[in-house]
């Protein structure tokens, strides 16, 4: 099978004039090495397989020992000379950018879940959200990230409808709560009439016995 280089936009085969050119392996057999090795090629989707390889243009020299008349790879090299276009320079700077920022928006999440008070807003205690610079207010350093405050500020936003939410389901929480004390002391009153009621009932069936015992005394004498 002819090998060929599998990075991108690279147009390398093998061939027996140029003895300088190399073609090497992924090292499957080593995990972490794979995937900067697969991480670094510069595909979409790209998964490699026994026979994919990649030739030496795409290695440094000091990725090589040289024994002899050979050049072998050595065992930690990896491939870090590709000409990527600029538009996966872009692809790849934003990708970073990104998860950049998803640790950047949890850690946040994190620090407002620990200074945010149980009150909300209106119910009298500061909310020390409200002191958090605006979005147009970005600090120095940051005029890369503006993308990234665009969506603390809808976090905010979010958070600040959450809690408005909560504090409407407490309230009708608290209704309901005084609304089932009220029918408990309701059926607490009932019960008692019903007591009484049947307290009275056996009191005069009682009362009733008696007096008919003493009927039937008279007749017989």
């Amino acid at each position: 099978m002819p090998k060929s280089c599998t990075a991108y936009n690279c147009t390398n085969r093998y061939s027996s004039t140029n003895k300088e050119l190399t073609f090497h392996r992924f090292p499957f057999s080593k995990p972490d090495l794979l995937t900067e090795w697969m991480k670094n090629v510069g595909r979409a989707e790209f998964k490699p397989n026994q026979h994919t390889v990649i030739c030496s243009e795409h290695f440094k020299p000091e990725c090589f020992n040289t024994w002899g008349n050979r050049k072998n790879l050595k065992h930690n090299a990896v491939p870090t000379v590709f000409p990527y276009p600029d538009i996966m320079k872009r692809h790849r700077a934003r990708k970073k950018l990104k998860k950049t920022s998803s640790v950047m928006k949890t850690e946040v999440i994190e620090e407002l879940a620990e200074t945010v008070p149980v009150a909300t807003p209106g119910g009298g205690e500061e909310n020390p959200l409200q002191a958090a610079p605006k979005e147009g207010k970005a600090t120095e350093g940051c005029a890369d990230h503006t993308y990234a405050a665009t969506n603390m500020g809808m976090m905010k936003r979010r958070l600040f409808a959450a809690l408005e939410k909560n504090e409407k389901l407490r309230k009708r929480l608290k209704v309901k709560q005084e609304e089932m004390r009220r029918m408990v002391k309701k059926w607490q009153a009932v019960k008692d009439e019903l007591e009484d009621l049947r307290a009275k009932s056996l009191s005069a069936a009682s009362e009733l016995a008696l007096t008919d015992i003493t009927q039937l005394q008279d007749c017989v004498n």
